[in-house]
């Protein structure tokens, strides 16, 4: 078996925070154990003993849970090993026979000392710390989606308007320019998607998130007519224009006139963005 000095240093963490806070805890019980084999067993009480044993117990379970927890999170391809080791060592540490301390306590003491100094080699030198490189990976990749997804979202906010509602492949945004009042844009999340190049199952889903906005947009404005328009080569984002139609305007029959400057004011987009969301069914 292994055996170490249960002093903490970098060369122990691994680059989780909550994890390694949880390894300095088992170095703690390490020490203990320390001071209790100078002190031996005829100055060690049964309440200190219980209190060790309990704390291991305590530890293990709190520590294996949390640990795998963050393995199914990002599906680590040795889990099922990882928590073979764990169910053998929870099993050693529930079973632990504390009488075992008063027949033979520098045995006893010796065995648990061995037993924690192997956990620190193998499994967080070892296992924890290859866990370690594969989670660290997995956070940098999502944080870098999650950047893009919100670059994304900012420069499309700045684009077309404020975001009336999120579906699972497009959002549905209020035109900051309402020349055409109720004019809203539906755009697919998927940057520089083409039209023709949709399957027909995303096209029906696309159409279904349109549709959907464009009847909230009927339910509110009370159009006489709605145009939908879509330009491949004018817009970089695959969208379609939700562009509400009154009988009385200039453009009413005609090609509809957009983007002709008119602005609200922020309390009147929230306005209208609330009032759109709560009629999308």
């Amino acid at each position: 078996m292994a055996s170490i000095k249960f002093d903490w240093s970098e060369y122990y963490e691994i680059g989780i925070p909550e994890v390694d806070e949880q390894h300095k805890q088992l170095f703690s019980i390490g020490r203990t154990i320390e001071q209790m084999s100078m002190k031996g067993g005829e100055n060690v009480t049964d309440q200190e003993i219980l209190s060790l044993v309990n704390s291991l117990r305590d530890y293990t379970g709190f520590h294996f849970y949390s640990e795998e927890k963050l393995m199914e999170e990002i599906h680590y391809e040795d889990m099922q090993l990882h928590k073979k080791h764990h169910a053998q060592m929870l099993y050693f540490v529930s079973n632990y026979d504390i009488r075992k301390f008063r027949k033979n306590f520098e045995a006893t003491v010796a065995e648990i000392l061995d037993i924690i100094s192997d956990q620190v080699v193998h499994h967080i030198l070892g296992d924890d710390k290859k866990f370690a490189t594969a989670y660290k990976t997995y956070q940098k990749i999502h944080k870098h989606m999650d950047d893009k997804v919100k670059a994304d979202r900012m420069e499309n906010e700045e684009s077309y308007g404020f975001t009336i509602k999120e579906f699972n492949s497009s959002i549905a945004y209020l035109m900051r320019d309402q020349s055409a009042s109720g004019h809203c844009v539906i755009v697919n999340k998927e940057k520089k998607a083409k039209y023709l190049a949709m399957t027909a199952l995303e096209r029906d889903s696309f159409h279904a998130d349109m549709i959907r906005v464009a009847k909230a947009v009927k339910k509110v404005f009370k159009p006489d007519a709605i145009d939908y328009m879509y330009f491949e080569d004018v817009d970089e984002n695959l969208l379609f224009h939700i562009i509400p139609k009154y009988q009385g305007a200039e453009d009413f029959g005609k090609s509809p006139v957009y983007d002709a400057g008119k602005e609200l004011t922020e309390d009147e987009y929230k306005d209208l963005v609330a009032k759109i969301g709560s009629e999308i069914k």
